[in-house]
């Protein structure tokens, strides 16, 4: 009984590894996808910007130490520079792939074939894609 039970759990376990799909997507690059990016890219930018800033501002802040009140108002500070600085870096990102859309379309393109013994152009749709380097 023993050995019929493990065997069906091996039978199953190993059905089951063979079993499942290899099939890998991947995801569409278009033009609207770069700029969907970019656009978000760009909304969290000013979020960090505008974050940043009124960390930085609050503080830069000091309250008058004869309240009796002790607040850290550097680590206020420093995550404002550190948001400020993200939000640098999203702006660059932002840019990037608005330049990729841009780069980025669809066209025809002719490419010479035999025809009838002849080179002919015949027109076929390709991707384009510039690389600037």
């Amino acid at each position: 009984m023993k050995k019929s039970i493990s065997t069906f759990l091996l039978l199953a376990f190993f059905t089951a590894t063979y079993g499942q799909e290899t099939t890998i997507t991947i995801p569409e690059i278009t033009k609207a996808t770069y700029l969907k990016k970019s656009k978000k890219q760009k909304t969290t930018a000013w979020v960090f910007l505008g974050v940043g800033s009124l960390s930085v501002l609050f503080g830069s802040i000091e309250v008058n130490p004869n309240y009796g009140e002790s607040t850290n108002t550097a680590f206020l500070f420093i995550g404002g520079l550190v948001m400020v600085g993200a939000s640098v870096s999203m702006f660059t990102a932002s840019a990037r792939n608005k330049k990729r859309a841009a780069s980025v379309s669809f066209g025809n393109q002719l490419v010479p074939q035999m025809n009838n013994g002849v080179m002919v152009n015949h027109p076929v749709h390709s991707f384009h894609l510039k690389i600037r380097l």
